[in-house]
């Protein structure tokens, strides 16, 4: 017996991994989004969307380490993001920091972004790509750098606060 007694763990393929990260992706797109629907708020200069956890199992909010959200190509600055989980609206540069919150899963969450709605109106639709990467809440996954990032590209349709959802 050598000297060296730790032991050796099974690598997965690169190409596995790789499939893996697809996977969850297709699951995460199936469940992302429970309504198509960006509620228009220009009393309170906003809009926003509900999206589900999509990841299968519950994570801290903190895992949730990036965002990018365009709306028909105008991209919405990250600073200007929020994160509102259980009635708490947090800017998303803290969420980072908010590893005892804990999004559940098939918890809806809304996104809101404080941006200039009034070019927008109720009953248009608009092209939504929603990039945000998950750090995966603990090794084991075997994925890229432990991190899944999700692409989401939906037609949603602009409705009024009145016929939305209330936050």
């Amino acid at each position: 017996m050598s000297g060296n007694n730790q032991i050796q763990m099974p690598q997965m393929p690169k190409e596995a991994a790789y499939g893996l990260v697809e996977q969850f992706r297709t699951l995460g797109k199936r469940v992302a989004f429970p309504g198509h629907d960006i509620v228009l708020d220009p009393e309170n200069g906003c809009l926003q969307f509900e999206l589900r956890d999509p990841w299968y199992t519950n994570i801290p909010v903190a895992c949730v380490e990036d965002i990018k959200l365009t709306l028909d190509g105008r991209e919405i600055p990250a600073d200007s993001i929020e994160f509102v989980i259980r009635d708490m609206a947090i800017p998303f540069r803290y969420a980072v920091n908010l590893h005892e919150l804990i999004w559940s899963m098939g918890e809806i969450a809304v996104i809101r972004a404080k941006t200039d709605v009034s070019g927008l109106k109720a009953g248009s639709s608009c092209r939504m790509e929603l990039e945000f990467e998950i750090r995966t809440p603990f090794e084991g996954y075997h994925l890229p750098n432990n991190r899944i990032r999700y692409l989401f590209d939906e037609t949603m349709t602009f409705v009024g606060k009145e016929g939305g959802m209330q936050s």
